[in-house]
């Protein structure tokens, strides 16, 4: 481990287990890559000035697009 790693425990969900697992899996890497690069990630959109509220609002904005695209794709095939 390199000096600017730490290494720490945390307790998940398991649901939230479970998908990290599974994205890590077909990703073909590490369950603590996946988390280090969602984090990463998460970081880039630097939300601290956004209210919970808002972030709800857009969490579920992208649900609602995930599904309509799922139904586009299911009318393509």
């Amino acid at each position: 481990m390199d000096k600017q790693t730490v290494r720490t425990q945390i307790r998940l969900p398991e649901a939230l287990y479970e998908a990290l697992s599974n994205s890590a899996r077909k990703r073909g890497r590490s369950l603590n890559a996946e988390m280090v690069d969602r984090l990463i990630f998460s970081f880039s959109y630097n939300i601290d000035n956004v209210s919970p509220s808002v972030q709800d609002d857009i969490l579920n904005s992208i649900e609602k697009l995930t599904k309509e695209v799922e139904r586009l794709n299911l009318k393509l095939k």
